[in-house]
């Protein structure tokens, strides 16, 4: 979130689609609704694909070596975070009595963090020495898919991400000079 800014930009339009004289919003439920795959238009080639499950965006990422796994892009989750059972697979996990988290399904039980490992997602990887860790079930419930973390904000801080969410896309961009 550079400069605490959001631009929003008119997707490219369809191949198949008319160019429009006007722009607008279509607000009306009747408005006439035409399907499509996925498009990326060459301007968009770098983009990576993302899962849309209700308000959630969730893209595949390589945990260490193993993945894909599943993370929503989650600004509203200071850092990342993720599933214990996952942890236990790609690090040592140790309980941290230290930290607490709340979230809107109340406090969290039990903390562990991980050892040093590797996020990898989109063209972008993260090393970090330590992440929360703790049983993310109830959330892949309520998804009604396999949440394996959480991608946050300390994350997203370093990045200009644009999303187009009627083709399922996002794109990040790190900037090294500019101040974190």
């Amino acid at each position: 979130m550079p400069d605490r800014k959001v631009k929003l930009t008119q997707l490219p339009r369809f191949p198949d689609q008319a160019a429009s004289t006007t722009a607008g919003l279509a607000t009306s439920t009747n408005a006439h609704r035409v399907l499509h795959n996925r498009y990326a238009p060459p301007e968009m080639k770098d983009y990576s694909p993302i899962l849309l499950f209700g308000h959630n965006m969730l893209i595949p990422t390589i945990v260490n070596s193993t993945g894909p796994n599943l993370f929503i892009i989650d600004t509203g989750s200071w850092d990342s975070m993720m599933d214990l059972a996952l942890a236990k697979q790609v690090s040592k996990v140790n309980l941290d009595s230290d930290t607490t988290i709340t979230g809107l399904s109340g406090k969290v039980q039990k903390v562990y963090r991980t050892n040093g490992l590797t996020l990898r997602f989109s063209h972008f990887q993260q090393k970090r020495d330590d992440i929360a860790a703790f049983d993310l079930t109830s959330l892949s419930d309520n998804v009604e898919t396999q949440i394996s973390g959480l991608l946050g904000f300390t994350l997203f801080n370093m990045l200009d991400m644009k999303i187009d969410y009627r083709d399922g896309l996002v794109n990040f961009t790190y900037d090294p000079n500019r101040l974190h």
